[in-house]
């Protein structure tokens, strides 16, 4: 694959490198070792060449391509894509009565499950949450989201997160209450801030 006009091989090594040690603290964790995610930085790099648009800068086209594949890679570990049924996935339910079939109707709420689950107050305090039927499979999938927060939570935020999580956020200052919600947002793949255990977002 050839690179653009005026880029070496070693300018467009050292972009990749610095790009790859700019996204690390966020998203390389889900991909292994260091070396394993500076390795899938350049794969995206070398896939997102043949769209790349001369008139824009080199570095920042490399860099969004980058972080977007690292986000879609941290939502792919939260929804699941392994469908079990190709007709009813394209539109065509092949259950009874024009319904899903049994096994893609279970996939498809586990599914939901999940991805409401990384989206959606994903951490409120039990007396938050709304009522109605509950599931053992979706506290299972909450509690494995909790576990991934917390396992990937810096160490000096951790106390103040448990604090939230426990409800009680007033004790922890408004800055640091937005820090630790940027984080998670982080490890969740989110854009915005995520609310944690009822706290009022101002």
């Amino acid at each position: 694959m050839s690179l653009p006009s005026g880029v070496s091989e070693a300018d467009f090594l050292e972009i990749v490198d610095h790009i790859a040690k700019t996204l690390r603290p966020k998203f390389g964790r889900v991909h292994g070792s260091k070396e394993d995610f500076a390795q899938q930085v350049v794969v995206w790099s070398l896939e997102a060449l043949p769209r790349y648009d001369s008139s824009r800068p080199l570095p920042n086209y490399l860099y969004r391509n980058a972080r977007n594949r690292a986000l879609n890679a941290v939502r792919d570990k939260v929804t699941r894509f392994d469908y079990p049924c190709k007709e009813c996935h394209e539109g065509r339910p092949c259950g009874p009565n024009g319904n899903f079939c049994p096994k893609y109707a279970a996939w498809s709420k586990r599914n939901q499950a999940k991805e409401k689950l990384s989206r959606v107050l994903p951490l409120q305090a039990s007396s938050d949450r709304p009522t109605g039927p509950s599931t053992a499979e979706d506290e299972v999938l909450a509690r494995d989201l909790a576990s991934k927060i917390e396992a990937e939570m810096p160490p000096k935020l951790l106390a103040d997160y448990k604090k939230m999580l426990e409800g009680d956020w007033r004790s922890v200052s408004r800055s640091r209450r937005q820090r630790i919600r940027r984080v998670v947002a982080e490890i969740l793949g989110e854009d915005g801030i995520v609310p944690l255990c009822g706290e009022a977002v101002r």
